[in-house]
C-alpha cells in the first residue's frame, strides 16, 4: 500500500495559489444522514441527503506586497466581497492527475482571524471555508 507524507500540499483560494503560506489544511466531507424509519421497523434506516464539506486552513499570516502571495489581501478580498469563490486543494503541488486528484468548488469564508498569536511566536491566520456549491474531484 502506498503512503504519502503531506509536505507539499497545494491550496488555491480565489485563483491565488497560497501553498507556500500554508501550515496545515483539513478537508472534511460529510453527507447529511437522514433518518427514514417508520412504525413497525426494527432498525433505523438512513439515507444520504445533501452533501456538506468545508476546508480549514492555517496560514502563516502575510501582509507583504508580493503579487499573488499576500494572504491578508487575498482573504480580505474574499471576506469583503461576500460571495462564493473557487478553492482548489491537492495533496502535492504536482499537476492534477489520477494519482494527485484536485478537489474543489466554490466556498464562502466562514471565519478569518487576521491578527492573532502570542509574543515571540509566528503570526498565524486560521481560516474556515464552508461549501458554497457542489464539490468536484479532478480527474
Amino acid at each position: 500500500m502506498a503512503k504519502i507524507v503531506l509536505k507539499d500540499a497545494w491550496v488555491s483560494v480565489n485563483s491565488v495559489v497560497l501553498s507556500t503560506r500554508v501550515k496545515s489544511v483539513s478537508f472534511p466531507i460529510a453527507p447529511e444522514l437522514l433518518e427514514a424509519f417508520a412504525m413497525g421497523d426494527n432498525s433505523k434506516t438512513k439515507m444520504v441527503g445533501l452533501s456538506d464539506w468545508s476546508v480549514d486552513v492555517e496560514f502563516y499570516q502575510d501582509f507583504t506586497a508580493t503579487a499573488g502571495q499576500n494572504v491578508d489581501a487575498t482573504l480580505w478580498a474574499v471576506w469583503s466581497g461576500g460571495v462564493a469563490v473557487p478553492i482548489g486543494i491537492r495533496a502535492t503541488s504536482a499537476a492534477a492527475s489520477a494519482t494527485n486528484p484536485q478537489y474543489g468548488g466554490n466556498v464562502v469564508l466562514a471565519s478569518y482571524n487576521p491578527i492573532g498569536g502570542t509574543a515571540g511566536q509566528v503570526a498565524m491566520a486560521p481560516v474556515k471555508f464552508e461549501c458554497g456549491g457542489d464539490l468536484t474531484r479532478t480527474p
